[in-house]
């Protein structure tokens, strides 16, 4: 059984430690790619501000008494990044925001009623992340809220 308010409680705890972190490095680190490739750390916050968009609309629909299967619907992560030019936002504005967004998700996540939290409503095999504890079937909102939290630790 998922706790809202313990996942609600790791969600600003990660929060709190991930803008530490981002603040703490140096402005022109954020833009660097490590060998030359992938996201750099501007894209990388980018990318959590994308996955708190779509994970705010999974909390929101999925606690609909007619939702019989679970929501999930995928996006493509890299054209969100490379449309939204996070690499040429400074780090410190992503992470205001990304911290902000996340707050509110937590406030949402607290309020979700137990027996919708605990709900099993089918499978997350093409869930983006990777579930956490799911049998088939027998996923939960709750389990969408905890990957969540730990796709952010991630």
């Amino acid at each position: 059984m998922f706790d809202a308010a313990a996942i609600a409680a790791e969600l600003r705890h990660a929060v709190d430690e991930g803008v530490e972190v981002i603040l703490a490095a140096p402005e022109e680190r954020s833009m660097r790619r490590e060998g030359g490739t992938g996201w750099c750390a501007r894209e990388a916050i980018g990318h959590l501000i994308d996955s708190a968009c779509n994970n705010h609309r999974r909390f929101i629909v999925n606690q609909s008494p007619d939702v019989r299967e679970l929501i999930v619907d995928p996006y493509v992560q890299n054209e969100w990044v490379e449309r939204q030019h996070y690499a040429e936002t400074p780090a410190a504005r992503l992470a205001a925001l990304w911290a902000v967004y996340n707050r509110h998700l937590a406030d949402v996540i607290e309020h979700i009623p137990a027996n919708v939290l605990n709900h099993p409503r089918g499978s997350l095999a093409n869930y983006s992340f990777g579930y956490i504890g799911a049998r088939e079937g027998d996923a939960t909102l709750g389990h969408i809220a905890a990957d969540y939290v730990a796709h952010i630790r991630h």
